[in-house]
């Protein structure tokens, strides 16, 4: 159950689940901690850390929430390993959306420096490297829910994640896996 709150929590924003297993928490601050994940995914993935303005941020981090929302994974019976650790299988069906969007964002830049070449932008560099920024990350936008309208899923793999209670007591699921994942 635990597994299965964590995961509906991060990728779903489904919280309900995660606030009755975790005492002294709330299902705000985990709904809170939920935009706070797919905040950081869009800005260090999706993003790489580039400023964008907060109408364009805004689109980017509702498409990673569907992107997230369809996920597909099933969290099996957990493995009691020790008092302290548990192996929790969960089978999933991997998603090409971030492949689409990989290549047809490479390409998009390509077709930029192309126009820069051309002399297409005018303006100082720094201006000129502004308005191929700004249509780029416009455009990518549109290609993301290009990629999300053609998402596939694969076959069935499984990771397993591993539960293991900390110093302080608590349970926590190891974050390579859940990265991985």
């Amino acid at each position: 159950g635990y597994v299965s709150a964590i995961l509906d929590q991060t990728f779903k924003g489904d919280v309900k689940l995660a606030a009755e297993i975790m005492e002294g928490t709330t299902e705000e601050a985990l709904l809170a901690q939920y935009e706070a994940g797919i905040e950081s995914f869009t800005k260090n993935t999706i993003l790489q850390g580039t400023v964008v303005d907060k109408e364009l941020e805004e689109k980017y981090i509702d498409l990673c929430k569907k992107i997230f929302d369809k996920m597909k994974y099933n969290v099996q019976e957990a493995e009691e390993i020790s008092n302290n650790e548990f192996h929790v299988p969960v089978t999933y069906q991997p998603s090409n959306v971030l492949q689409l969007f990989v290549a047809s964002a490479a390409s998009e830049l390509e077709r930029i420096e192309a126009k820069k070449e051309k002399g297409e932008y005018r303006g100082t560099l720094e201006e000129i490297e502004a308005k191929m920024k700004e249509e780029c990350l416009t455009n990518w936008c549109t290609m993301l829910e290009d990629a999300y309208d053609k998402m596939e899923f694969g076959e069935e793999e499984t990771v397993v994640i591993k539960v293991v209670k900390g110093e302080d007591e608590l349970y926590k699921l190891e974050e390579s896996a859940v990265t991985q994942f």
